[in-house]
């Protein structure tokens, strides 16, 4: 999206709501690096034009989803379960982090993992996490990539796929 564009939406959403709103922008050759870099929107996007935002970057969204979890509920309680995921959350996000990228729980029992793509290889060949499935997808935007990572999830849970797979746009 052009700068003109996303600082006319932001403008029509802060004459629509009650409460005010902040944008942030963060470039940078990584995920983590990007989010380091963040400043306000309306007081930077000068120093930024369209092609700085649109470099041609593929997107890679790495999605996790650990096994048994509902089982887990049922046979320990709910307790237990959310503490076992509390530690793979903590765990990934320094995993994602060592791969210049930012990882989000999404609830359940879902992790979301954003990595830049150079990178991609090397969070595949040492991810060693135990009871996980990982779906990953690559594509020119964040929606196809996620679309493509939660389709790579499914090839796994229908068995054909292994633990990791990935689908690329």
């Amino acid at each position: 999206m052009e700068l003109s564009r996303f600082e006319k939406l932001f403008k029509a959403i802060e004459v629509t709501t009650p409460v005010p709103i902040n944008a942030y922008l963060g470039l940078g050759t990584t995920y983590l690096e990007a989010l380091n870099n963040i400043k306000p929107f309306l007081d930077t996007n000068k120093d930024y034009t369209p092609d700085d935002l649109n470099a041609g970057f593929l997107v890679v969204v790495a999605y996790i989803d650990m096994d048994g979890y509902l089982r887990m509920i049922y046979e320990k309680g709910l307790s237990s379960a959310v503490s076992v995921m509390n530690e793979l959350v903590y765990n990934i996000k320094k995993y994602c982090i060592r791969f210049g990228g930012i990882a989000y729980y999404a609830g359940g029992d879902n992790i979301l993992c954003f990595i830049p793509y150079n990178f991609l290889n090397g969070f595949k060949e040492n991810f060693n996490f135990k009871n996980v499935k990982v779906g990953i997808g690559v594509s020119k935007k964040p929606k196809g990539a996620l679309k493509l990572a939660t389709q790579a999830l499914e090839l796994i849970r229908d068995g054909r796929c292994s633990n990791i797979c990935i689908l690329e746009e």
